[in-house]
């Protein structure tokens, strides 16, 4: 894994008035697209290595400290003294508005990659998120390994333009999927129709997440997969589960329309966790939910 490590700064009011001083709720906790997948990763079983950026003190500690704990070999660079930080609003289960200051990940360079490469040993798939500089991901590219991408928010989305040829999986949400594609992604099957493209731009297989939609994949099948019926508690980090269920699903060799059912099954429980990373998430509960033979 390679990419953000935030500390996530959440708000959750009920009901959420603009323009107001809302009583709610906050929490303070580990975040960042590369760190929750690899945390997702690390808990279904996998050896998983995190490029990051590191803060220092107990604001950085809150994000690796958690991180190192769930079974992540984390490898931070300390480009500056606080961490990344993402900071949202939420009501009713959904995200109302978010900011992310990630400039320490956006200073990682190549050499960074390459000193951490040299540790890691023989990889079975390098994952990246879009909060990375060009130089890094085009890097990443000479990588003779499978390489997944994900596109982290509808702005850095188009820094994967140069990644997405040879890519073996592209993970999005709607808005990225459209910011790539230029298509219009409203429902599962614009979802598709925007898929089907990205994939014919060079990836081999496109995962887009649509919220309470559900979400759709194009590989060598194309299927469809409306939300779990669930109760939305945090919209953080679904997305990167599903995109962290996904990359091992593929490598533990689960069929593709199998793959989707079990990526729809991280999202929804992640949304009915608190925090960016559902603790309990397990391949033994992700197959009951899904109905699918576990493999792992």
């Amino acid at each position: 894994m390679v990419g953000g490590a935030n500390l996530d700064v959440v708000a959750r009011a009920e009901p959420l008035r603009p323009g107001e001083s809302n009583p709610g709720a906050v929490r303070f906790g580990p975040g960042g697209a590369a760190r929750n997948v690899a945390e997702n990763l690390a808990r279904l079983g996998l050896r998983v290595h995190l490029l990051c950026a590191a803060g220092s003190g107990p604001l950085g500690d809150l994000v690796l400290g958690p991180t190192r704990a769930a079974g992540v070999a984390v490898h931070a660079v300390p480009v500056r003294e606080w961490p990344d930080v993402y900071v949202s609003v939420t009501s009713r289960g959904e995200r109302v508005w978010a900011v992310s200051d990630t400039a320490g990940c956006e200073a990682l360079r190549p050499e960074h990659l390459q000193a951490v490469l040299g540790e890691c040993g023989d990889a079975a798939a390098v994952v990246a998120d879009a909060n990375l500089p060009e130089p890094v991901l085009d890097a990443l590219r000479s990588l003779a390994v499978p390489r997944a991408l994900v596109a982290v928010s509808r702005a850095k989305a188009p820094r994967l333009w140069g990644a997405l040829q040879g890519a073996w999986l592209l993970a999005c949400a709607a808005s990225e999927a459209a910011a790539l594609s230029g298509f219009v992604v409203r429902s599962r099957e614009e979802a598709l129709s925007a898929a089907r493209w990205l994939r014919g731009s060079g990836c081999r297989h496109a995962l887009v997440t649509l919220g309470p939609q559900g979400l759709v994949w194009c590989g060598e099948e194309e299927v469809a997969v409306p939300a779990p019926p669930v109760q939305a508690r945090d919209p953080t980090g679904a997305g990167d589960a599903a995109a962290a269920c996904a990359v091992a699903a593929l490598l533990l060799g689960y069929p593709e329309a199998e793959v989707a059912l079990l990526c729809a099954w991280a999202g929804a429980l992640t949304v009915q966790a608190e925090g960016a990373v559902d603790p309990q998430i397990r391949w033994e509960v992700l197959c009951e939910r899904a109905g699918v033979e576990r493999r792992a």
